[in-house]
């Protein structure tokens, strides 16, 4: 598979499975002196969250929704004994960039809701949701296996059958758009992706 791609990356114009929205933030208009093209989404979001401490002043507090029975990875984040954490709060961490600590902190206020709890709020108080997750869970995936987010990391390839069954009106424009990606649909469930 192609080990990286850009969205509207202006060099394969020709291939874009969208238009680029009228209203972006886009490379011909970005206003962050530091942004790098090509530069991975968890590096992008450490670096605004700098900009907008540095920009707006004070501590600057970003909210992370993720949930510790997802991994390992993510009850560390939450466990871990090494960390600066806001006001001795467990569901705080400083971040660091680098090695210097910023005056930026995450929040993680549903680390420990399970899947069942998310969707009983959103039931219980008729909150707004992704409809592909209906999608989802008509193609077969239990709410414990959904996920939504970029089908080309590591972990998310795993799933582009199911991109090419619920996205199905723009497979054909993903499958030119990027290298290998019908190969990661036909194996993506074998030892072939791993």
């Amino acid at each position: 598979m192609q080990p990286k791609w850009i969205c509207w990356e202006e060099e394969s114009k020709d291939l874009w499975v969208r238009d680029l929205p009228k209203d972006s933030i886009n490379i011909s208009n970005c206003p962050f002196s530091w942004f790098r093209k090509g530069e991975e989404f968890e590096e992008f979001i450490i670096q605004f969250a700098d900009w907008y401490q540095k920009k707006y002043g004070g501590k600057v507090a970003c909210g992370v929704g993720i949930r510790c029975d997802e991994s390992l990875n993510r009850f560390r984040t939450i466990a871990f004994d090494g960390k600066i954490m806001y006001k001795d709060k467990r569901w705080t961490t400083k971040i660091k960039y680098g090695e210097k600590h910023l005056n930026v902190y995450n929040f993680y206020p549903i680390y420990d809701w399970k899947a069942d709890d998310i969707w009983g709020a959103v039931s219980k108080f008729d909150l707004m949701y992704n409809k592909v997750y209906e999608l989802m869970y008509k193609n077969g995936l239990s709410i414990y296996e959904q996920r939504l987010c970029q089908p080309y990391g590591d972990d998310q390839r795993n799933g582009l059958d199911q991109f090419k069954a619920i996205e199905y009106e723009t497979w054909s424009k993903v499958v030119s758009r990027v290298n290998g990606v019908n190969f990661g649909n036909i194996y993506c469930r074998t030892s072939a992706l791993r």
